[in-house]
């Protein structure tokens, strides 16, 4: 298992996923992880580069993002399959999450198609930030 951050493993050339799958095969599966809103740990976009993490909001998605779209079902969490689901086959807006939040994060967002980039997609709907659980 790699865990890394979900566009480094898109099924792209150059990416983490492809090379991934060239090296082993159909048996390296693209697991992508999306969420609706919530808070999630960033550094804040400071001129210094700032090192202390915190939570920072993530406003609900926009309308026409993947995130949006999965949002639409009545589900607090679950998995599909992209290439089962017509929708997922064209391209759309996706949430980019970053290390350091901006102003208006919830304006960072790539293109892809789902369908084609990712063997599994795993929504929640709300996301928390990590957390310390012990000294």
């Amino acid at each position: 298992m790699v865990w890394a951050h979900n566009h480094h493993l898109w099924l792209e050339p150059l990416r983490a996923g492809s090379l991934l799958r060239r090296h082993f095969g159909t048996d390296c599966r693209v697991v992508y992880c999306a969420f609706g809103r919530g808070d999630y740990n960033a550094r804040p976009e400071t001129p210094d580069g700032g090192s202390v993490w915190r939570p920072h909001p993530c406003p609900p998605p926009p309308p026409g993002s993947l995130e949006h779209l999965l949002d639409q079902v009545p589900h607090d969490c679950y998995a599909v399959s992209p290439a089962d689901v017509d929708p997922l086959g064209r391209e759309m807006p996706v949430r980019h999450a970053r290390m350091v939040a901006a102003d208006h994060a919830d304006q960072f967002y790539l293109r892809c198609t789902p369908a084609e980039r990712l063997d599994m997609l795993v929504y929640f709907r709300e996301a928390h930030p990590t957390r310390k659980l012990a000294d």
